[in-house]
C-alpha cells in the first residue's frame, strides 16, 4: 500500500525544513479498521557535526481525524545523541504504538496533553509519561495546513513521575527552567 496524499505532503514539508532523512521504517496493517491509520512511517534525521540531536518523525496519524479533535497530528521525538540501529528500532516501535493510541482509545492528542504509561521510552529510563510540547522557540515550526486540515506537530517530551504530577504546565516549565534541564538528553 502506498502513502496517502496527506502523508506525502507532510513528508515534503519536513524535507523542506530538515532535508532528506537518513533512515526510514514503515509499519503497515492492511487490516486496520476504518478511521485508524493503516500505515505509520518513521523518518530519522541522525545527529551530525552540525546538530547533536537525532530527530524522529512519525507520519501517518494525520491521515485520519482523531476522535473529538478539530485538528490532526504528527509526532516528533528528539534525542540529544547519536543512536544505533537497536535504539532506532525501539524508538520507532514506541512512536508507532503511541500514534495509534488515540484511535484505539477514542481520544485525541494536543499540545500540553500528558500521557501516563505510554510504554517503555527508549533511553529515558526515569520517564514514565510523555508531554506533547508545541514548538520550543518562537521561530520554531509546529503547524501545517494540508488539504484544508490543520496538522499540529506534537513534540514528544519524556517526563518523570514527579514532573507528571506538576501542574499547571507553567509550573512544570518553571521547574525545568529552575533545574536547567535538557529535555532532549536521555535521563
Amino acid at each position: 500500500m502506498g502513502a496517502s496524499p496527506i502523508v506525502k505532503q507532510v513528508y515534503r514539508e519536513h524535507v523542506e525544513h530538515f532535508g532528506e532523512p537518513d533512515d526510514s521504517i514503515v509499519y503497515e496493517n492492511d487490516e486496520a479498521p476504518y478511521g485508524r491509520p493503516a500505515r505509520i512511517d518513521i523518518f530519522i534525521w541522525r545527529a551530525s557535526a552540525e546538530t547533536d540531536i537525532t530527530t524522529f518523525l512519525k507520519i501517518g496519524m494525520a491521515t485520519s481525524p482523531m476522535p473529538g479533535a478539530d485538528h490532526r497530528a504528527e509526532l516528533h521525538f528528539s534525542i540529544r545523541r547519536q543512536v544505533d540501529s537497536a535504539t532506532i528500532g525501539m524508538t520507532s516501535k514506541f512512536l508507532a504504538n503511541l500514534a495509534i493510541h488515540p484511535f484505539l482509545n477514542a481520544t485525541s492528542f494536543d499540545w500540553w496533553h500528558k500521557i501516563r504509561d505510554p510504554g517503555s521510552i527508549p533511553l529515558f529510563a526515569s520517564a514514565t509519561a510523555v508531554l506533547f510540547h508545541p514548538r520550543f522557540v518562537s521561530t520554531g515550526w509546529d503547524t501545517m495546513r494540508l488539504d484544508g486540515a490543520l496538522v499540529k506537530i506534537l513534540n514528544v517530551v519524556p517526563i518523570t513521575p514527579d514532573e507528571y504530577r506538576i501542574g499547571p504546565i507553567s509550573d512544570l516549565i518553571d521547574h525545568w527552567t529552575k533545574i536547567d534541564i535538557d529535555l532532549f538528553a536521555p535521563r
